[in-house]
């Protein structure tokens, strides 16, 4: 996985407070070759066709 992530704060107060953090991020959770899917009840991963992505958001008080 190959994550890139960044962070930027919010505030609604006037004294310069965070009140929240939000931090986005985003992988490339595409399984390797080989790699023995689903604990190995299905069989292993012998090509890619699409490219599996992961992306979220995480609100940090």
């Amino acid at each position: 996985m190959t994550p890139k992530s960044r962070a930027s704060r919010a505030s609604s107060r006037g004294d310069g407070e965070a009140l929240l953090r939000l931090a986005v991020f985003e992988a490339d959770a595409t399984p390797p070759l080989g790699h023995p899917l689903c604990g190995g009840s299905v069989p292993p991963a012998r090509r890619i066709v699409d490219r599996l992505s992961a992306r979220g958001l995480v609100l940090i008080p």
